[in-house]
């Protein structure tokens, strides 16, 4: 007698979120890169955040050396964040502009 393994549904049971293999994420249009969001009103746009995750990125919660880009609201935007991202080399970009880039472009 043993126990009788139950049908895998591809759900993690822990989290029940849909596993995705590491090598699947790697392959994804942004390669699991991180990005920070900078918004005027502190608020992160939705679309942007759902743009960013269904092409395999990542929302970074601090602006560290690793993360890909600070999206920011618009031209000439300033803050303590796009001061911090010109210390560490983080490319700044406007939402639009992002929006426009081709996903493949930050893998």
């Amino acid at each position: 007698m043993g126990i009788l393994p139950r049908a895998w549904d591809g759900k993690l049971t822990h989290t029940g979120k849909e596993y995705v293999p590491a090598h699947v994420v790697r392959a994804s249009h942004m390669g699991a890169r991180r990005f920070y969001v900078v918004d005027s009103n502190g608020d992160v746009s939705d679309g942007l955040t759902d743009f960013i995750t269904e092409n395999g990125g990542r929302m970074a919660k601090n602006l560290v050396r690793s993360v890909a880009a600070l999206i920011v609201p618009r031209p000439g935007f300033a803050s303590p964040q796009t001061a911090r991202a010109a210390e560490l080399g983080i490319p700044v970009i406007t939402a639009a502009d992002f929006l426009a880039t081709p996903p493949e472009t930050w893998a």
